[in-house]
């Protein structure tokens, strides 16, 4: 009987899914569970390095068109602060669902949000603001509407940010502050940063306990979201710019979520033969085709290898595919490794 491995990831890249293998134990303590207001709401933010916002529809229904949300950043913990500029972002064009959340990042992993897009305002280090806004133009006016905000720096929900600029990794996520849910707060963690490679993981929170005694030497490897969401969708073809005879991402991928990485076969048992048996199985979790042409499937840790799809190489709607070594060349690890689905852009 083949040995056959199904693994299902938590780290999912901007067009695919990402297999990696859980972060080293070290100092941290538990963080309390992620809760925001019952709206669209700010669900956690980091200011300094890699900037990223992430927003979660904490409601009971749908919102069926997020581009009428707009986050404003000013660079003073009021908008109404003497000197006060802004800028401004509006939120891709998608519907979410209830608990459900958004990434606004720099790229890389969506930590399973089911929408991701480019953060393209910038956040002050030291103190600002942030503002959640939705416009209404049903009746002809433009109406806008605040729907949540937070601000840092002195006199600011965020008490404290770094300011010698040397800690990249600081980030904020909110919590309920009261037993009947009625207020929020907001709790300092880090970013995790692999010892071994000094690469920073945005979809793990390091929560150091704050009780004067050595924190408990455990990893519970809090997620910047919960568990459990599909992989994002594809929201746009323009994440890069490439070359006129560059890479570029297939039109009718848009609006599509990305292939799951749904099953390997790293040791093929019996007259299996690893050169020409072993196997990534994707899923196409979409009702309509996916096209896979210039996507890459990448194996391997300290040294790569990749395979590219070919022109025209599709996967039908619901339906699942093994691509095999023979056809490949990929190879899989017996004792540990690592698979991704990258897109023309190598995200």
């Amino acid at each position: 009987m083949k040995k056959v491995l199904r693994l299902f990831s938590e780290f999912v890249s901007f067009v695919g899914i990402l297999l990696a293998a859980e972060a080293p134990a070290m100092a941290i303590g538990t963080a309390p569970p992620l809760e925001v207001p019952e709206h669209l709401s700010i669900a956690e933010i980091k200011m300094t390095g890699d900037e990223f916002v992430v927003l979660q529809n904490n409601g009971p229904s749908v919102i069926s068109d997020l581009s009428t949300y707009w986050l404003y950043s000013f660079n003073k913990t009021s908008p109404r602060a003497a000197g006060a500029t802004s800028d401004a972002q509006q939120l891709p064009v998608a519907t979410l669902d209830s608990g459900q959340s958004v990434l606004l990042s720099s790229g890389g992993p969506t930590c399973g949000a089911e929408v991701s897009a480019k953060l393209s305002l910038s956040l002050g280090d030291s103190a600002g603001d942030l503002e959640l806004l939705q416009s209404d133009s049903a009746t002809g006016l433009l109406d806008i509407t605040p729907t949540d905000a937070v601000s840092w720096g002195a006199g600011g929900d965020i008490a404290s940010v770094p300011s010698s600029k040397t800690d990249k990794q600081a980030a904020y996520y909110r919590i309920h502050a009261s037993d009947d849910g009625a207020a929020y707060a907001w709790q300092q963690a880090d970013v995790h940063v692999d010892p071994a490679t000094g690469v920073a993981q945005i979809c793990q929170l390091d929560v150091a306990q704050d009780t004067g005694t050595a924190p408990v030497a455990t990893n519970t490897a809090n997620q910047l979201l919960p568990p459990g969401f599909p992989p994002a969708s594809i929201v746009s073809v323009d994440s890069a710019v490439a070359a006129a005879d560059g890479p570029s991402l297939p039109a009718s991928d848009v609006g599509l979520q990305a292939p799951r990485i749904n099953e390997l076969l790293p040791n093929p048992a019996g007259t299996g033969n690893d050169a020409t048996d072993e196997f990534i199985e994707l899923y196409n979790a979409n009702p309509a085709t996916f096209d896979l042409s210039g996507f890459t499937l990448q194996t391997g840790t300290t040294t790569t290898h990749q395979y590219t799809f070919p022109a025209g190489t599709v996967l039908p709607p619901k339906t699942f595919e093994a691509f095999y070594s023979a056809a490949t060349n990929l190879t899989l690890s017996n004792s540990g490794g690592r698979a991704a689905l990258l897109d023309p852009f190598g995200n």
